[in-house]
């Protein structure tokens, strides 16, 4: 079953593919998703709201670890092989991916969809460094560059973000006192 393909692609990609859609409609179309991004936003502003932050905190550590989990024994068995040590050279790539998925659909947040668009990136280039033949050296090297540029895009990005929204705050306080400014 774990090495079974449908349309040359194994079924862990199809399966990952699902959990991402539903991660991503519940992310962005839930109040459980709202309250998520407001306390991964501002965990004092989120309590102030009356967000119970701990909890939600407690929940995304939690959901996430079953779905590493799911992941390891999925990869395990697509492998034939499994450690408990884990692999810690990817964690490099899945951090480069998280920040460079930052950047891409929606700049300055972090998102299901531009997380695959990373992973997406990286996978082939990475791939294509494999195929050239280049050194082993080469790929932590480009996932360690690939990650520090994504968290300085994913900074820039955030931080326009922010100057947009005060300018637009303030254009509004500007209307507001012409308008109050006509009518005495």
């Amino acid at each position: 079953m774990a090495r079974t393909e449908s349309l040359r692609l194994p079924l862990s990609v199809f399966d990952a593919l699902a959990i991402a859609m539903v991660l991503h409609g519940v992310l962005r179309y839930t109040a459980v998703g709202r309250r998520m991004n407001a306390v991964g936003g501002n965990v004092r502003a989120a309590r102030l709201t009356g967000i119970p932050a701990d909890r939600y905190r407690i929940a995304a550590f939690t959901t996430g670890g079953l779905l590493a989990g799911v992941a390891g024994v999925v990869l395990g068995a697509t492998l034939g092989a499994a450690t408990a040590a884990g692999n810690p050279a990817l964690l490099l790539p899945i951090f480069a991916a998280a920040h460079l998925g930052s950047t891409t659909i929606s700049p300055g947040r972090f998102n299901v969809p531009g997380l695959l668009v990373a992973v997406l990136f990286l996978a082939v280039v990475v791939s294509g460094l494999q195929q050239m033949g280049v050194a082993a050296w080469v790929q932590p090297a480009f996932n360690g560059t690939a990650l520090v540029v994504a968290v300085a895009l994913a900074g820039w990005a955030s931080r326009a973000r922010v100057a947009h929204a005060r300018r637009r705050q303030l254009e509004a306080i500007a209307a507001e006192g012409a308008v109050t400014a006509t009518r005495t």
